[in-house]
Protein backbone atom coordinates (compact mmCIF):
# COMPACT_ATOMS: atom_id res chain seq x y z
CA UNK A 1 0.00 0.00 0.00
CA UNK A 2 1.65 3.27 -1.29
CA UNK A 3 1.89 5.57 1.75
CA UNK A 4 3.05 9.64 0.95
CA UNK A 5 5.36 11.17 3.06
CA UNK A 6 5.32 14.82 4.50
CA UNK A 7 7.77 16.58 6.59
CA UNK A 8 7.18 19.92 8.05
CA UNK A 9 9.83 21.78 10.07
CA UNK A 10 8.84 24.30 12.94
CA UNK A 11 11.52 26.49 14.91
CA UNK A 12 11.97 23.31 17.65
CA UNK A 13 9.74 20.66 16.69
CA UNK A 14 9.22 18.43 13.55
CA UNK A 15 5.79 17.59 12.29
CA UNK A 16 5.84 14.06 9.81
CA UNK A 17 2.28 13.44 8.02
CA UNK A 18 2.52 9.96 6.63
CA UNK A 19 -0.34 9.63 4.67
CA UNK A 20 -1.96 6.44 2.94
CA UNK A 21 -4.82 7.58 0.10
CA UNK A 22 -6.22 4.14 -0.37
CA UNK A 23 -7.70 4.39 3.02
CA UNK A 24 -7.80 8.23 3.66
CA UNK A 25 -5.98 7.50 6.78
CA UNK A 26 -3.07 9.33 8.10
CA UNK A 27 -0.72 9.79 11.44
CA UNK A 28 0.56 13.39 12.43
CA UNK A 29 3.78 12.51 14.05
CA UNK A 30 5.27 15.23 16.11
CA UNK A 31 8.73 15.28 17.53
CA UNK A 32 9.81 17.75 20.06
CA UNK A 33 12.51 17.83 22.55
CA UNK A 34 11.80 16.06 25.54
CA UNK A 35 12.16 19.05 27.65
CA UNK A 36 9.85 21.47 25.65
CA UNK A 37 7.25 19.01 25.26
CA UNK A 38 3.43 20.16 26.27
CA UNK A 39 0.94 18.16 25.52
CA UNK A 40 -1.80 21.09 24.70
CA UNK A 41 1.06 22.76 22.24
CA UNK A 42 1.27 19.49 20.72
CA UNK A 43 -2.69 18.90 20.08
CA UNK A 44 -3.11 22.58 19.03
CA UNK A 45 -0.33 22.37 16.26
CA UNK A 46 -1.53 18.85 14.81
CA UNK A 47 -5.18 20.12 14.87
CA UNK A 48 -4.01 23.25 12.79
CA UNK A 49 -2.32 21.05 10.43
CA UNK A 50 -5.15 18.69 10.02
CA UNK A 51 -7.38 21.35 9.60
CA UNK A 52 -4.77 22.19 6.33
CA UNK A 53 -5.12 19.26 4.98
CA UNK A 54 -8.59 18.41 5.01
CA UNK A 55 -8.64 22.04 3.02
CA UNK A 56 -5.44 21.29 0.29
CA UNK A 57 -7.22 17.28 -0.34
CA UNK A 58 -10.67 17.90 -0.39
CA UNK A 59 -11.92 16.50 2.69
CA UNK A 60 -14.61 17.94 4.50
CA UNK A 61 -14.56 15.73 7.94
CA UNK A 62 -11.76 13.67 9.95
CA UNK A 63 -12.68 11.76 13.16
CA UNK A 64 -9.52 10.41 15.23
CA UNK A 65 -9.29 6.46 14.86
CA UNK A 66 -7.76 5.76 18.14
CA UNK A 67 -6.52 7.50 21.13
CA UNK A 68 -3.61 9.70 20.49
CA UNK A 69 0.20 8.39 21.40
CA UNK A 70 2.76 9.73 23.90
CA UNK A 71 6.51 7.92 23.31
CA UNK A 72 9.61 9.76 25.04
CA UNK A 73 13.09 8.35 23.06
CA UNK A 74 15.18 9.14 26.28
CA UNK A 75 18.32 8.47 24.41
CA UNK A 76 17.50 10.97 21.86
CA UNK A 77 16.30 13.53 24.37
CA UNK A 78 12.87 13.87 22.48
CA UNK A 79 9.08 13.13 22.98
CA UNK A 80 6.78 11.54 20.01
CA UNK A 81 3.44 12.81 20.10
CA UNK A 82 0.91 10.64 17.19
CA UNK A 83 -2.40 11.73 16.06
CA UNK A 84 -3.83 8.58 13.96
CA UNK A 85 -6.72 10.59 11.64
CA UNK A 86 -9.49 9.14 9.11
CA UNK A 87 -10.59 11.53 6.45
CA UNK A 88 -14.05 11.58 4.94
CA UNK A 89 -15.09 13.73 1.43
Amino acid sequence: MAMEVIEEKGKIYTLRIEFMPALDEARFIYTIPSSLFEQGEAIKIIRERISKFCTERGYYKYIYIRKDLTKYDNEKKVAIYTSFISFKK
